[in-house]
């Protein structure tokens, strides 16, 4: 059955394989001033360098899906994995060395190669540099510390792979034009949508996607609760995703945001004289707006 919704073709690419590199090259690089940052500065800042480390791998893996072209989700959330656990293990390493030598200066040969290729000489090796990097560094003096300090590496490799493995299966599910061999083109409306009669209709508008566009209505003024609307357009078929938000932030943002429908397949030639529509009603609501303002002034 043909579904209404876009579904990946899970084509892999040739490129997948040097990507791949790439992406766990890029981690590792960054991987060494994250190691460097958890010994150095105190646990407290140490909490956002590692949400930064681990953003920093998703993005990777996103990157490196959007040049490969790759459409395959499943592989995409293996391969995220893969770059997390690499980071994950490579910052670990470096960590090892930074605490046991006071400075590159202090380490054989003046240079991290050597250290770390001690690391891998032996079966026990790692196991006895993590004991003296351990002792290096006053880690287990008291036992309430050690049990934090357990559950903090487990939070961090919990980060550390699963935002890179779903940011790899996001990326690979998005739209793909499989006729021009490109991802297909996103547009997120500037409008917002009445929502009211939206919310209580995704069955009916999975059943009839071509009511959709017709059923979506700008606006004419700002309330908290509206829809908010992107379309993915490609050259062969046209697809939209619907957004609800629910309330303002005291900045103007959006307080809560639920997606209704997610890369539903919508006629191509009806998008064109949607947008006019749309194009239409901000043309029209604009000098009343500005009427509006005057008069208040």
């Amino acid at each position: 059955m043909h579904s209404p919704f876009y579904q990946p073709s899970g084509r892999i690419p040739v490129a997948t394989g040097p990507v791949l590199l790439a992406a766990i090259a890029c981690a590792g690089l960054a991987a060494l001033p994250y190691a460097w940052m958890t010994l150095e500065w105190p646990w407290y800042v140490n909490v956002f360098a590692t949400f930064g480390f681990a953003f920093g791998l998703a993005g990777v893996v996103h990157l490196a899906c959007q040049v490969g072209r790759v459409r395959d989700p499943g592989l995409m959330r293996q391969f995220g994995l893969a770059v997390g656990l690499s980071g994950w293990a490579l910052q670990w390493v470096f960590w090892i060395v930074f605490a046991s030598y006071a400075s590159v200066d202090s380490m054989p040969g003046q240079s991290l190669r050597i250290p770390i290729a001690d690391l891998f000489s032996d079966p026990g090796a790692f196991a006895r540099g993590l004991g003296i990097a351990l002792d290096a560094t006053d880690w287990f003096e008291k036992d309430r510390h050690e049990l934090l300090r357990y559950v903090s590496w487990f939070a961090e490799f919990l980060l550390q792979t699963s935002m890179p493995a779903a940011a790899g299966y996001g990326a690979a599910g998005k739209p793909f034009c499989e006729a021009a061999g490109q991802w297909a083109t996103v547009t997120a409306l500037p409008q917002h949508f009445v929502a009211g009669h939206l919310t209580g209709a995704r069955s009916h508008f999975i059943a009839h996607p071509e009511q959709l566009l017709p059923a979506l209505t700008v606006l004419t003024a700002p309330l908290p609760t509206h829809a908010r609307v992107t379309l993915y357009r490609g050259k062969a078929d046209t697809y939209i995703s619907v957004d609800i938000v629910k309330g303002w932030t005291e900045d103007g943002g959006p307080a809560r945001r639920s997606t209704l429908l997610e890369y539903l397949r919508v006629p191509g030639r009806a998008v064109d004289a949607f947008l006019e529509r749309v194009n239409r009603s901000e043309n029209k609501a604009a000098p009343a707006a500005r009427k509006k303002s005057r008069s208040a002034n």
